[in-house]
């Protein structure tokens, strides 16, 4: 699907909302968000008419009250939460086809906080340095599995390349960038 859509998304602005539906007196039937794949395939965010309250279950309304609309959405592409890189996913998709979107943790940037959203309750935990590394500078346009899990990803339009072990940040290092790098 992501082969499919590429070319559809890759347009200057880049951006598609998924909005209310065709007909402006019909209900809606999923909430509006936005989702930008230039930047990354692992999070997107609110719209600007995000909630529909009539839609958010009761845990969502619960955290939606307490702390207010998310940042972002983080895509839980699997049950551990572990990010996916593009050329994986893209590897997975081409065998076994896009299924429907995986359920979605709420990110709070301010507060440092992820909700999980489980049954129909949720628990909070600290966001990942990987997490926050995608939210500052995208999906990694190259990364290097370095064993004992371990991940070299490098940013080649900034010169960047950082380490990534276990969700945290181990080393960074610079080199020159190399201009505009497309994902």
């Amino acid at each position: 699907m992501l082969n499919k859509l590429s070319p559809f998304l890759r347009k200057p602005v880049g951006v598609i909302a998924v909005s209310f539906g065709l007909f402006p007196f019909s209900a809606p039937k999923q909430q509006p968000v936005v989702f930008n794949f230039d930047q990354t395939i692992n999070l997107f965010q609110p719209g600007p008419k995000w909630p529909v309250e009539k839609l958010l279950k009761p845990a969502e309304k619960q955290v939606y009250e307490q702390y207010g609309k998310p940042d972002y959405f983080r895509i839980l592409w699997n049950s551990t939460g572990e990010i996916k890189v593009r050329s994986i996913l893209e590897q997975e998709w081409k065998s076994t086809g896009p299924k429907n979107l995986p359920p979605s943790s709420w990110v709070y940037l301010q507060r440092n906080e992820e909700i999980i959203f489980v049954n129909d309750s949720f628990r909070t935990q600290p966001l990942t340095a990987a997490v926050q590394l995608i939210v500052k500078m995208g999906d990694p346009e190259l990364v290097k599995d370095m064993g004992s899990g371990m991940a070299q990803w490098t940013y080649y339009s900034t010169g960047k390349m950082y380490t990534v072990s276990e969700g945290k940040v181990a080393e960074t290092r610079s080199f020159p960038p190399m201009g505009s790098y497309h994902k």
